[in-house]
């Protein structure tokens, strides 16, 4: 008996027939057409007249009925220290004074919510700009021109007793000049510590006595001053960012916040002492002195990366 298959039939594969392929590209009549012939008879109104660049000699070249002239001085590469005025003058009787002393073009002035910024061009001007300062009473502050800082060394490991004309007389054979040599105390018992703050004039040799570990036959460390990450603080106006060597302000005292030095208070006060940046009983710095000693560390950094 026959089974019933439940295969599929295959039917015979028929040719393929290649077809035509149509295209999906429609023809649509230009709508325009008609104005072709009036912009080919019209051209010239349609097209810009063409642009002549000028040649390397005309950009560099001046117009013939002007001379150039000089552009504005700016003092970028000053290298005299500002002065920071903060009271005690007239603005019009200050610039006008100046202006008498020194040539206008040496000097220019710039004002901030605090002081009045004067800046001068070299160091001779500086130096009228303080003698006239200082001969007014005009309250001010300035820094350290940068030719009149010392190159500074520290030395280590060297006995506190050496005479410092010895310490002079070794540098002075090296071919150093000596401005200054000082023993560091410590802070709190003021005992002589074995180390010397040596002050030498700038010189182009001046780096080759940190290469040196002998001296007056002693072992010895010779390095350069460390940089603080905080900003310095005036012992004679108490404000931050200058020292009180280059400070004329008005003296504040830094246990009872008057106007006059803290040398002057010669009994320590019993009482919390009502400080300028002392808030309460604890010793609590301000947002302002915060803000200094942070911008301060940032820029120390960006200083060690360059």
């Amino acid at each position: 008996m026959p089974r019933n298959s439940t295969k599929r039939n295959l039917s015979a594969t028929s040719p393929t027939q290649a077809g035509d392929n149509k295209s999906k590209l429609f023809i649509t009549p230009n709508r325009y057409a008609a104005l072709s012939d009036v912009s080919d008879n019209h051209h010239e109104v349609f097209s810009p007249p063409p642009v002549k660049t000028p040649s390397q000699h005309q950009c560099n070249a001046p117009p013939n009925n002007k001379e150039p002239t000089p552009g504005p001085r700016f003092f970028k590469s000053f290298s005299s220290p500002p002065f920071m005025v903060s009271g005690g003058y007239s603005h019009p009787t200050l610039v006008k004074a100046l202006f008498d002393l020194i040539d206008p073009s040496c000097i220019y002035f710039k004002t901030s919510s605090r002081y009045l910024i004067i800046y001068t061009d070299d160091v001779d001007n500086f130096n009228l700009v303080a003698n006239y300062l200082l001969g007014n009473q005009i309250r001010f502050h300035t820094y350290q021109p940068k030719t009149s800082k010392p190159f500074s060394v520290y030395i280590r490991y060297l006995h506190p007793s050496t005479s410092i004309d010895d310490i002079t007389t070794g540098l002075t054979e090296r071919g150093h000049e000596v401005i200054r040599v000082a023993n560091i105390l410590h802070r709190v018992t003021k005992c002589p510590l074995p180390l010397f703050r040596i002050d030498l004039k700038v010189a182009d040799n001046n780096r080759e006595i940190l290469k040196s570990d002998l001296f007056l036959h002693s072992k010895v460390k010779i390095e350069l001053p460390k940089k603080k990450l905080t900003p310095p603080q005036c012992k004679e106006c108490q404000d931050y960012g200058h020292t009180q060597n280059y400070c004329q302000q008005t003296s504040r005292c830094v246990k009872c916040g008057e106007n006059h030095p803290s040398s002057d208070v010669k009994s320590h006060l019993r009482s919390p002492p009502s400080a300028l940046f002392v808030r309460g009983r604890t010793l609590r710095p301000t947002k302002d002195v915060l803000f200094t000693k942070r911008s301060w560390k940032i820029k120390i950094k960006i200083k060690n990366r360059k």
